[in-house]
This record gives structure tokens, sequence and C-alpha cells, in this order.
């Protein structure tokens, strides 16, 4: 799926960062999996591969600069995953 953001997103190549202001046209194709969630002022490398996992949600504020897994919560500068959805236990665990 294509991200698309209401607000504004910030990309990142290298030293320079790029604003995109309430747009629906991006610069460059983002994809994420279906129900990825990320919250406002998300700052994404455009080098990211993998890109962000089914159900994950990325904290505000956060810049993302590897690949998130799926089911899991991830925040910081630079983004970490904190906590993680158990499928297994069906509850959510503290990232070791």
């Amino acid at each position: 799926m294509y991200y698309e953001s209401s607000d504004f997103l910030e990309t990142a190549d290298s030293d320079t960062l790029k604003q995109i202001a309430r747009t629906r046209e991006l610069t460059r194709k983002y994809y994420f999996s279906d129900y990825g969630d990320t919250e406002k002022r998300t700052s994404i490398l455009r080098e990211l591969l993998g890109g962000i996992g089914k159900n994950s949600v990325i904290g505000a504020g956060s810049v993302v600069t590897r690949p998130i897994p799926p089911n899991c919560v991830a925040v910081g500068n630079p983004c970490r995953v904190i906590r993680y959805f158990d499928t297994g236990r069906e509850r959510w665990q503290h990232e070791v």
C-alpha cells in the first residue's frame, strides 16, 4: 500500500531532509504493510528497505532508519522496537 499523509511526512536522503507539506503526492513510493500506522512528525529514511511490518505502530517523532518487523510498537531516534505482540500467547511482550 502507498503511504499517504494528511499532515506531513519528512523524508531523509543522507544529510538532506525534505518536508512534504499537506500533500498526497510523494516524490517516492513508500510501501507499508496492511494496517501499519505512523504518528505525526515521523521521519522515514528514503533508503529504508523492507518497510514497516503488518500491524506495527511507529511513535510520534520517531526516525525510522531500518525495517520494522510486524506486530510491534517502535519509537525513538533512531526508531527501535519497544514491544511486540506475541501471536502464540496472544499478548504484548516487552522487547529484550
